[in-house]
């Protein structure tokens, strides 16, 4: 049964079907104690009564129910079932009820003296009976001493064990009245105290992708559910955030595609609104081509956004400085015609061990960012130090027109300023969103600085 409710219910019906087994055993059990006790009592009682009617004079021993006839027919007075017997067992006098000499009474212990137990009576019936050491009494014109005597009193029990048997179908009937009601009870309770946990699930059950940002509230939440809730809202935002920023990429990637699709399309359509010579119609087909280019720039960088974070974590030994030098071949061209300054500066050991791939990929970007920003005649700075920290790679450049409280937006996926844009240059804003998701698969982090019209990347990979 997968329902808490069932689950619960089950678990609290045999928990009460065993309090009330035990409370019921327990009760009767007392009860059982009490009347064997008093029962006990009254055999002793009915003994000592018999004793008192026991006399040592000079002629022996007297039982003085034998010499009233009325005095053995009182109910009152005597047990229905007695005897008296020397210590050696011989029978001296019993009742009518109890004449047989072979009865099987108690027997007492060394030292002891009484003794009961249970017994059978004649018939067959069930008692308990009483086997008590005593001295008669003594007349004065008695010679000799009293001899000790042992008076045997027994009693049935069937009263009694009739007296148990309806105790017990009370205490029954008693246990299965409260189990009943503890089980109705019971489910009232759980259906007032788990009713957070419906309106929880009907609120779920309400999410669509038009509420993902409003949070979850439940009214009378208990504490134990307040976690629950409270992680539920905080999936709902991750959630809500993640559809956002996937509204956005999808609306930026087409923006950024629309325009060199437009670009292609304008020149193919003025290309064919009238004959053109051969020189003419290779200047479109070279003008749609370094369209295309774009266009296949922007694909691939799309895809590395997409897959960035999802590949291999696999890491290896990389040489720092050869890295750099490698990723700064296809911007070296660049930055030397417009005049621009390279500054390196790698200290510390060569090699560290990370992933390759994604160290390689944020130098790039980090590099040609530079390189595509950078003022004429400016100056990009490469510092680089490896030690036992860890890598610490900064790419500096001059020329940056942004506030610095734009610095976090850098990484926002498609965001630009137009006045960083450089003229002639295809830019879709995707290079530091990539740089900060790939450093991260790298193990390390990817913080921008400006100061003044100087823009720092700093990438920092522990050991």
């Amino acid at each position: 049964m997968n329902s808490l409710k069932g689950r619960l219910t089950i678990a609290a019906v045999v928990a009460t079907i065993v309090v009330v087994a035990l409370c019921g055993g327990l009760l009767y059990g007392l009860i059982e104690d009490d009347l064997e006790d008093q029962f006990d009592r009254s055999l002793i009682e009915r003994a000592r009564a018999q004793t008192a009617l026991v006399e040592f004079d000079d002629e022996g021993l007297q039982f003085e129910w034998l010499h009233s006839e009325q005095l053995e027919e009182t109910r009152d007075v005597l047990p229905r079932y007695f005897q008296v017997r020397r210590l050696d067992g011989r029978l001296l006098t019993s009742s009518r009820g109890l004449p047989d000499a072979e009865f099987d009474f108690p027997k007492l212990s060394p030292g002891s003296a009484q003794h009961i137990s249970d017994v059978k009576l004649p018939g067959g019936k069930p008692g308990r009976a009483i086997t008590a050491l005593f001295e008669p009494k003594q007349d004065d014109e008695a010679e000799g001493e009293a001899p000790p005597l042992l008076i045997i009193v027994a009693e049935p029990t069937d009263e009694m064990h009739e007296t148990l048997q309806s105790i017990r179908v009370l205490i029954g009937l008693a246990g299965l009245i409260g189990i009943g009601f503890s089980v109705l009870l019971l489910r009232l309770i759980l259906w007032r105290e788990l009713k957070p946990m419906d309106q929880l699930a009907a609120r779920i059950a309400a999410v669509d992708e038009s509420s993902f940002g409003s949070a979850i509230e439940i009214d009378r939440a208990p504490a134990e559910l307040k976690p629950v809730i409270t992680q539920l809202n905080a999936m709902l935002a991750r959630v809500d955030d993640t559809l956002r920023r996937e509204q956005e990429f999808t609306a930026g990637a087409a923006h950024e595609l629309r325009t060199p699709l437009a670009g292609i399309r304008a020149q193919l359509e003025l290309a064919l609104s009238r004959d053109r010579t051969p020189e003419q119609h290779r200047d479109f087909a070279a003008q749609c081509l370094e369209i295309s280019l774009q266009m296949q720039a922007l694909v691939e960088n799309l895809l590395t956004l997409a897959r960035s974070g999802t590949g291999s974590d696999s890491r290896e030994p990389v040489n720092v400085r050869e890295l750099l030098r490698d990723a700064f071949k296809p911007f070296a061209g660049r930055t030397e015609q417009r005049g621009v300054k390279v500054e390196w500066e790698i200290a510390g050991e060569d090699t560290i061990t990370t992933n390759r791939h994604a160290l390689h990929l944020v130098a790039s970007n980090l590099l040609e960012n530079a390189a595509n920003y950078v003022d004429d005649g400016g100056r990009i700075e490469i510092s680089a130090e490896v030690g036992a920290g860890g890598l610490k790679l900064e790419v500096a450049n001059t020329g940056c027109n942004l506030d610095p409280a734009q610095s976090e937006r850098v990484f926002e996926p498609f965001w630009r300023a137009d006045e960083v844009r450089t003229g002639g240059q295809a830019h879709a804003g995707l290079g530091l969103a990539i740089c900060r998701r790939m450093a991260r698969t790298a193990g390390g982090q990817l913080s921008v600085r400006i100061d003044g019209r100087r823009f720092a990347a700093t990438l920092t990979i522990p050991a």
